[in-house]
């Protein structure tokens, strides 16, 4: 529906047996495979970074990367640029230099994933702090957040960080739960003007799939296919390091 558009998917799991993404080399292979088929052309690899589930290294998330990169089934996937989801932990982020924070490939994108409780003014101040740095901070799935589903006034305080919002494209594809509260937030924050980018945050092929596609033709149908391009074109200006902005769906 959107061939001719390219298509760039800023939140995916997709290195192996690094997080709760691809186990192996032979899933990482099939998921690939299968974001290109539904249509996307270019992603970043966003393995959890300082999540405290998981311990991965920036080496081992670099490694794993080589070694898709130097994999001669490469030319039926999408294009790849390393990136990470950092997880906004305080005590461990406070010992980090600004230069050991993952971007989204070279640009001056950082994508976050914020505690899902807790939403504290330090929080926050950690948010500037990344803005401060001359980075240009993207929180991941906001709508996950218990705290803005119970209080939008939060997503106000998010947003005057200098922060943009990257919404998850599971919550809009037709067939998803209209009713579940992740789901309304993120239609909410969509309609309202408040979200920025699309991203799959695709984990395999069975349970968080890429639906990037799908999403884009759920939200057509709502907003109209002037929504979709802007928020095609945001998260091609990601890749691009250009500036994005809210997009204005009606």
């Amino acid at each position: 529906m959107y061939k001719h558009y390219t298509i760039t998917d800023i939140h995916t799991h997709v290195l192996p047996n690094l997080d709760d993404g691809p186990e192996n080399m032979e899933e990482t292979e099939h998921l690939l495979t299968a974001m290109h088929a539904v249509g996307v052309d270019r992603i970043f690899c966003t393995s959890h970074y300082l999540s405290p589930s998981f311990e991965v290294s920036l080496q081992q998330m670099t490694s794993a990367y080589d070694l898709l990169q130097s994999t001669p089934q490469k030319s039926a996937w999408p294009a790849l640029q390393l990136g990470a989801e950092m997880r906004v932990h305080l005590q461990q982020l406070e010992r980090l230099k600004d230069s050991d924070w993952p971007r989204l490939g070279d640009t001056h994108y950082i994508l976050l994933e914020l505690p899902n409780l807790g939403l504290a003014q330090t929080t926050l101040q950690f948010v500037k702090r990344v803005t401060s740095a001359g980075l240009h901070p993207i929180i991941a799935h906001p709508e996950r957040l218990v705290e803005l589903q119970k209080s939008f006034d939060l997503v106000d305080q998010l947003l005057a960080t200098g922060a943009s919002f990257q919404l998850t494209a599971s919550c809009f594809i037709p067939s998803a739960k209209a009713d579940r509260p992740v789901n309304r937030l993120a239609w909410t924050l969509l309609e309202t003007g408040y979200a920025s980018v699309i991203a799959s945050d695709s984990h395999n092929t069975n349970a968080r799939p890429p639906a990037l596609v799908a999403a884009y033709q759920g939200i057509e149908e709502r907003f109209g296919e002037k929504a979709v391009i802007q928020l095609i074109e945001n998260a091609n200006k990601i890749w691009q390091d250009d500036e994005i902005s809210r997009v204005a769906v009606r």
